[in-house]
Order: C-alpha cells, then structure tokens, then sequence
C-alpha cells in the first residue's frame, strides 16, 4: 500500500490551501482544494516488484466562476504526478462551485 496523500497535498498546496475533504467545515475559505482517496490496492505483485492502483477525488471549490483557471493548474500538478483525469463533473449550491475531478494513476510500492 503507498501512502501518496503526502505528495498530493504537498503539489496542490502550491495552488490553493488544500484539504482533506472529510474534515472541512462550512466556514472554510474559498478558492480552496480538496482531496480524498478513493481507492488504494493491489494492482500487480511478483517476486520482488508490486503496484497499486490509486484513485483521488480532486474538488476545487471557488465562489466565482472566474477562479476556474486554477482548474488547468491543478490538471497539470496532478498528470505530473503521474495521474490521469478520468472525470470532471460541476455541482452549484447557492454561491458555492464544486469542480469535481476525478483522478487514477499507478504507483510503484517500495519495500518488501
């Protein structure tokens, strides 16, 4: 199992503050990131080399249609990460914007 949240945070932070979405409250300021990791298992194991397929949710939350730039930001830290986008959908609740996207990669699990 690989523990990526460290390096997710660490990219996206340079963006936008960025949270792990499970803990955010309503008083959070905006623009800001969130994250949450939706898978994180075994892909391929041999002898000596074993893989994980990870799966992140990637939300940018904004007030202002005009904050959307940072969606192009975020696109490319992520797919430098080694990630790809599978998705990305919009929820709109009163003022509030949720870009909502979502991401998978493979990653190299180090150890035994």
């Amino acid at each position: 199992m690989i523990d990526f949240d460290p390096n997710i945070v660490t990219a996206l932070s340079v963006i936008l503050p960025t949270y792990y979405e499970n803990f955010i409250t309503e008083d959070i300021t905006l623009p800001c990131i969130t994250y949450v990791e939706n898978n994180n298992s075994s892909y391929l194991e041999g002898d000596t080399l074993r893989y994980s397929h990870l799966n992140y949710t990637i939300k940018l939350w904004m007030d202002d249609k005009e904050q959307q730039s940072y969606l192009a930001e975020i696109d490319s830290t992520m797919k430098r990460l080694g990630f790809v986008r599978n998705s990305a959908n919009e929820i709109v609740s009163g003022r509030v914007i949720e870009k909502i996207m979502d991401y998978e990669a493979i990653g190299f699990e180090e150890g035994e």
